[in-house]
């Protein structure tokens, strides 16, 4: 991916956003640390991973998963409410906020919610049933 996207522009794929107060944080190592172990079933839904920093950092950070940083992280950090030093963003193919928590997650939890969340909407749209409220018989009285 190349030049400048918003978070909108990515509507379709699913996005793990990691906010930290830098990269050195504990709790933001320990978050991509634990996000690499299962990466490889999270890329099976075309999952994108960014970080956005509050403090000026490096632009890599440092793992074998695809992680990009976000150039205004600070913004990022406060228009998502962050007052920890670390916290994680689940958005949906759909854009929305699905779920967000300034605590650890495990891998298993993200995919369950990325899964929930890919699984409500690509549902089919069901058809709701009207019926109607005078029948056309009389109903009888059930104490004659």
């Amino acid at each position: 991916m190349s030049g400048n996207a918003s978070l909108r522009s990515l509507r379709g794929r699913p996005v793990i956003l990691l906010m930290a107060q830098s990269p050195s944080t504990n709790g933001f190592r320990s978050q991509v640390k634990e996000l690499a172990l299962g990466f490889d079933r999270l890329a099976t839904r075309n999952v994108l991973i960014f970080a956005a920093f509050k403090e000026p950092g490096p632009d890599l950070v440092q793992t074998n998963m695809p992680v990009m940083v976000l150039p205004h992280g600070l913004d990022v950090c406060r228009a998502y409410n962050l007052k920890g030093n670390s916290g994680i963003a689940l958005i949906g193919p759909d854009g929305n906020l699905d779920y967000q928590t300034e605590k650890f997650l495990t891998a298993s939890r993200v995919r369950q919610v990325i899964g929930n969340s890919y699984e409500l909407q690509h549902r089919p749209k069901s058809v709701l049933d009207v019926k109607e409220t005078t029948p056309s018989e009389p109903v009888p009285d059930p104490n004659p």
